[in-house]
């Protein structure tokens, strides 16, 4: 990767023609530690996790028995970025008809969640909220 050239904007990511994509994994944006982790710092950023539906993204809900999908799966990729792994798979069920899905998360390439009983693959993202201060905090408390 010496002497390779990036043009890095604030809304784009072009790389050189002929480039190695594995750069692309390699790059990261900058953020506050997230919240799942680190819920006393005095500022973090929240970050969403989104499956795909044909064109549509779709935010996580809760699971059959009421939790936060949002919380558990961030909660399960600190976890696995803490144990210093790249790959995790995090299984979850929702609804009374018993969804099973087992969400594989890689933090270097794609990842996605497929549906225990059909096979259904679909693709996940995970993307940050903006990061969350104190005063914003103290003034949606009063």
């Amino acid at each position: 990767m010496r002497n390779m050239k990036l043009h890095l904007t604030w809304t784009t990511f072009q790389q050189p023609k002929g480039g190695d994509r594995l750069l692309a994994g390699l790059l990261r944006r900058l953020s506050a530690l997230p919240y799942a982790g680190w819920p006393y710092e005095s500022m973090f950023t929240i970050w969403k996790w989104y499956w795909k539906n044909g064109n549509v993204w779709h935010t996580y809900d809760k699971d059959v028995w009421g939790n936060n999908l949002q919380q558990q799966i961030e909660q399960a990729y600190q976890d696995m970025l803490g144990q210093g792994k790249t790959k995790a798979t995090y299984q979850f069920l929702i609804s009374e008809n018993m969804y099973m899905y087992n969400l594989f998360l890689d933090s270097t390439r794609e990842m996605y969640q497929v549906n225990v009983r059909s096979g259904t693959k679909r693709q996940v993202k995970r993307k940050p909220e903006k990061p969350i201060s104190d005063d914003d905090l103290n003034r949606n408390g009063n």
